[in-house]
């Protein structure tokens, strides 16, 4: 049995939290088949609401982000899709069934306006963003991508399997290095890469995104910042280490290079920022 725990605490829930606005009080659902994070502001309704995730790094490890976009007023899920209770340990054979029911449960809370929600991801995040909101346009009207792929990725740690499944197949022809199809996404797209991303390309897919978007004539918001690194995103304008071995992270798959500067990457965060929330304020009932 799955757990959603529903933490809205007017100090906001776990470390890093700065919500403006209180929030209501914390509860907790069972069975309802995924596990998460569900803030809101007190007395909203009817409002867009984000479902955010995290990447490779698996469980929980939002709560900053999601006590920031709370404050500016969006009802947020932030969902563990493995490495938490009840889910899979690795980011291998996911299920997007899994994201379906939390986007139908999503829809149906009188805080959220079932034709604003939009997919928040970061990294792997990023790229199941753009896959939620390309396969199931009818419950996702936007999405956020923040050091996204173009393409459809393999499983981690076992490369040979895929990471994303959907009614029990591995998703647009996996493994042969399919593209995302982004101009399905029923509604607009905010992207940002780093064009010295050192952890994968994620400038060189930002552009391919667009470019796609373009051709088929869909909103799309598109930024590349040619410094910067996979550390962009940590999304809010916030310093992030220095010294000379910034961008090198002990991981639970060993040390990575994120690539960037400690400079790059907080002047792109504090550019991105405002873009984002005026993108997220602009999505209209599709």
């Amino acid at each position: 049995m799955f757990l959603v725990a529903v933490c809205a605490l007017a100090a906001g829930c776990g470390n890093g939290s700065h919500a403006k606005a209180p929030l209501i009080t914390s509860e907790r659902v069972r069975s309802v088949g995924f596990y998460g994070i569900w803030e809101r502001p007190r007395g909203t309704r009817h409002h867009t609401a984000i479902l955010l995730f995290g990447g490779s790094e698996g469980g929980l490890g939002l709560q900053a982000l999601t006590a920031s976009l709370v404050a500016h007023g969006y009802p947020v899920l932030d969902i563990a899709y493995f490495r938490a209770p009840g889910l899979p340990q690795a980011l291998q054979r996911i299920r997007l069934e899994y994201f379906q029911r939390a986007l139908k449960w999503m829809s149906r809370q009188p805080q959220v306006d079932p034709q604003r929600i939009v997919t928040f991801g970061i990294s792997r995040g990023g790229e199941l963003s753009l896959i939620l909101a390309s396969t199931f346009p009818n419950l996702v009207h936007g999405a956020v991508g923040y050091v996204p792929s173009a393409f459809v990725g393999s499983g981690i740690p076992d490369q040979t399997l895929p990471a994303w499944t959907y009614r029990g197949k591995p998703l647009f022809g996996w493994p042969r290095g399919r593209r995302i199809p982004v101009e399905k996404i029923n509604g607009p797209v905010f992207v940002a890469g780093g064009g010295d991303d050192f952890l994968w390309n994620s400038g060189w897919f930002v552009h391919l995104i667009a470019e796609r978007m373009h051709a088929h004539k869909h909103d799309v918001t598109a930024l590349v910042y040619p410094h910067a690194g996979h550390l962009l995103g940590i999304v809010r304008p916030v310093a992030y280490g220095t010294g000379p071995a910034y961008g090198v992270l002990k991981t639970r798959y060993g040390n990575l290079n994120f690539g960037g500067s400690a400079k790059a990457d907080l002047a792109a965060r504090k550019d991105a920022w405002p873009k984002l929330l005026k993108f997220l304020a602009g999505v209209k009932p599709r």
